[in-house]
């Protein structure tokens, strides 16, 4: 991610974003018996959003903006079917609302993100297929945090993806197996998180966060075999200045465990999973 704000007054701001909001990477490698042994499936996405925000005497602001997202993908299932999509890039917009107290540190922003709706050129088996759409689904953010005791934050979130409006279903793939699709989910997803954050001099500050996305049950799909999460992570930021911050954190994710439907095999069992997830990031201000 890398993003860039400025003020350009008091009440007015604007801000440009540029991330990879989805994305997925799925190998089975080969050797492991696994009926689906050697099959990959990847989706690649570029998002950049363009936001400004304006800022009320009352503590309460508002921003809005555009985002576009170019995505592509690649699939290669054994028993020799393989998908190329074309790259789109097609838009969307954010709003959101925000109120603050800073001499508490408490802060409370909703933000809505669109849905943006992709519609690719398709090559299956190496030939070329009719067009087909995927929607890249809505969500919403409410986020909170509050201080609770000097140099001591408590933050917290809650977001809901509509899931269930994602969809892939190429038409060649779909005629071969009877209308199914290549990826789809049934549910909408929750998310939680909670964290406490405390500061211990004027270099260093720590934090301890919780994430838990309740499971749905049912089967899940073959290039996406998992079904909620747990986590717990903490990390630690270092301001040697008071124009620079570095953040890092590590965080243990427990993999909801979950079913899927493998042809001819019948169905399989993914439990016990778990991952680890690292990152820094770098602030300045200029």
């Amino acid at each position: 991610t890398l993003g860039y704000k400025r003020d350009l007054t008091e009440t007015l701001s604007l801000a440009v974003i540029l991330d990879q909001p989805i994305g997925a990477n799925t190998n089975y490698p080969l050797g492991t018996g696994y009926p689906l042994q050697g099959s990959t499936a990847v989706i690649n996405n570029v998002g950049l959003t363009a936001l400004a925000k304006y800022s009320f005497p009352s503590n309460v602001s508002v921003y809005a903006g555009v985002r576009g997202l170019q995505t592509s993908g690649d699939v290669s299932l054994t028993g020799g079917y393989v998908l190329d999509t074309s790259s789109e890039l097609d838009f969307g917009y954010i709003v959101g609302a925000a109120w603050e107290k800073p001499e508490i540190a408490a802060r409370v922003a909703l933000t809505y993100l669109s849905s943006i709706t992709h519609t690719f050129n398709a090559t299956e088996n190496g030939m070329p297929s009719l067009d087909f759409t995927t929607v890249v689904p809505q969500s919403l953010l409410l986020e909170a945090q509050t201080g609770v005791a000097e140099n001591t934050l408590v933050f917290g979130s809650v977001r809901w993806v509509d899931w269930s409006v994602f969809d892939v279903t190429p038409v060649g793939f779909a005629a071969a197996n009877g209308g199914a699709s290549l990826v789809d989910f049934e549910n909408d997803t929750i998310t939680y998180s909670l964290g406490v954050g405390r500061r211990f001099n004027e270099q260093w500050a720590g934090a301890l966060t919780l994430g838990y996305e309740p499971s749905n049950g049912g089967q899940s799909g073959n290039l996406g075999p998992t079904d909620g999460n747990y986590s717990i992570g903490v990390g630690a930021t270092y301001s040697p200045n008071e124009r620079m911050d570095i953040t890092a954190g590590i965080s243990y994710i427990g993999v909801g465990s979950t079913f899927t439907q493998v042809p001819v095999a019948g169905v399989s069992d993914f439990s016990g999973n778990s991952a680890i997830a690292a990152g820094i990031r770098f602030g300045m201000k200029l």
